[in-house]
């Protein structure tokens, strides 16, 4: 019951960016389950309490991923046999007709057995106009299975904060029957920062010091003027997207033969803002003194580099001077030996 597939499953959740009240509450969970599934094994009695959670807080936070980890806690302890992730919408639900919607909803339902059925933007059932809505159609529906299989099937239902607590608070089955909630904070400046990092690392690009001071003050720029929506790690997807559209465009009219490093490098100029002195430039900013976005020969040594980085602590290292760690050589110089490499070879 209990191997290294739980040890790994840990290890992904800390492992993800900031989430330091989510990661405290969901290993609170992580360690109920376990001693359950440990008193079990030694036949002991074991209280029968709910697992389903209400997940809140804006979108990109990490939500969706967070609920597969927890479909993975779940399996590796023994609560829920297959520990699969069925994730759907309002659209997946709600039927056209009367009686329709229970048929959708219970289909639903049955494909999740033994798993969590992880419903974003719940919300949506309970409209504040309702009318001639179906969403209570499908919340009794929804109702009923999480009463009569309680050891088969965890619900995480997830949205705005305050939507949230309407949609609880809708039907008396509900808030008897969703007792954690656990609330996901927009990233802060660091964060959004290291998620931009990870995407890029991910993709094989690499940052020049100047391009990672203009990109410290785009995300500084964007998170001071952030909405109530804010769309957290998707916005830093939005950012990676348009910096990679500039990079194309640079590289396309710049070189006629582009080398590796010119096809991994980011440059100042291809962040959004990057070359002027607008809202969001300025000198007072000073970025990580790190390259750690690399060529994919150089990968493993640079991700080591990244991890150590974040030891040293995300916050010293974006909004203050610190040094690349001694242990890894700067990415930098492996791309460049790999050019010299390539054209010794050619």
């Amino acid at each position: 019951m209990f191997n290294k597939k739980a040890h790994t499953t840990n290890a992904k959740l800390e492992r993800l960016i900031g989430l330091k009240k989510v990661k405290e509450q969901v290993e609170r969970i992580a360690c109920a389950a376990r001693v359950n599934a440990l008193r079990i094994a030694n036949d002991y009695k074991v209280a029968q309490s709910t697992q389903h959670m209400v997940f809140t807080g804006n979108p990109g936070t990490g939500k969706t991923t967070v609920a597969r980890i927890m479909a993975e806690i779940f399996k590796d302890y023994g609560v829920l046999r297959k520990g699969h992730l069925v994730e759907v919408t309002r659209a997946d639900l709600i039927g056209q007709y009367i009686g329709h919607t229970a048929m959708k909803t219970k289909d639903v339902i049955e494909s999740a057995l033994d798993g969590v059925l992880f419903i974003d933007e719940a919300y949506s059932l309970t409209p504040e106009e309702s009318g001639k809505d179906y969403g209570a159609e499908a919340i009794a529906e929804l109702i009923t299975y999480m009463e009569n299989y309680p050891n088969r099937l965890v619900v995480i239902v997830a949205g705005y904060s305050k939507e949230m607590r309407r949609f609880i608070d809708a039907n008396p089955g509900l808030a008897s029957r969703f007792k954690n909630t656990i609330e996901f904070e927009d990233y802060n400046e660091p964060e959004l920062f290291q998620i931009f990092s990870k995407i890029a690392l991910e993709h094989d690009y690499y940052l020049t010091q100047p391009a990672q001071r203009a990109l410290g003050k785009q995300i500084k720029f964007t998170y001071q003027n952030r909405g109530k929506n804010f769309g957290n790690g998707r916005e830093m997807r939005n950012l990676f997207d348009d910096v990679i559209s500039n990079q194309a465009v640079r590289i396309a009219n710049q070189f006629l033969k582009p080398s590796r490093t010119d096809l991994v490098t980011i440059e100042a100029k291809d962040i959004p803002g990057g070359h002027d002195k607008g809202p969001h430039g300025g000198d007072d900013y000073i970025p990580p003194d790190t390259n750690i976005f690399v060529d994919p020969k150089t990968k493993d040594l640079a991700e080591s580099g990244l991890i150590n980085q974040l030891k040293y602590g995300i916050n010293k290292s974006v909004f203050g001077e610190s040094e690349w760690p001694l242990s890894v050589k700067r990415p930098y110089d492996l791309i460049k030996t790999a050019d010299k490499k390539g054209e010794n070879d050619a």
